[in-house]
């Protein structure tokens, strides 16, 4: 003889919600890769030869937590979402030549965590290097990633808007 068991909502023993139903057999999980954001810059940026440039990702594609700042272009881990995270960033910086060298590189609570660097090996001509990188990170309440740029093409070159963005991603607790 077969058993039939009716459930809406499987809590685990303290009353928390593991697995929902709606009814109509569409499941709903408690488990999310949220917090999650996307951005990207609305205008190109000048960087000075040799140096990180903090890149004004200012323009929210998605923000579920409201965990990422615009105004200081940083991700901070929100309270009661600890846990590891996944980060990519993507940036184009223009007129590079002579096997000159772009960086894109992650900051963490305020230091170095992760380079990436593309080579130009072309001989003379100016042109657009891409770098990009993807890391994971264990974050806890108050942590804070953010994504810089490198070039040592010798003068100020402009990160393009167009081709830049960042975005992350909580992967588990």
């Amino acid at each position: 003889m077969a058993s039939i068991i009716k459930a809406n909502q499987l809590q685990d023993f303290g009353g928390n919600s593991i697995i929902g139903s709606d009814g109509a057999g569409n499941l709903t999980t408690q488990k999310t890769n949220y917090p999650a954001f996307g951005v990207y810059m609305s205008a190109n940026q000048s960087s000075a030869n040799n140096t990180y440039t903090k890149i004004n990702f200012d323009t929210e594609d998605y923000d579920t937590d409201n965990a990422y700042d615009t105004s200081n272009n940083r991700f901070t881990c929100p309270s009661g979402k600890d846990g590891k995270y996944m980060f990519h960033v993507k940036t184009m910086v223009d007129q590079v030549d002579d096997i000159e060298r772009t960086e894109v590189v992650f900051y963490k609570n305020g230091s170095i965590e992760l380079k990436s660097f593309e080579l130009d090996m072309s001989s003379s001509a100016d042109s657009a290097i891409f770098a990009n990188t993807t890391f994971s990170f264990n974050l806890v309440a108050g942590d804070y990633v953010e994504a810089y740029a490198k070039h040592t093409e010798g003068g100020t070159r402009d990160i393009e808007s167009g081709y830049s963005y960042f975005f992350g991603y909580r992967i588990g607790s």
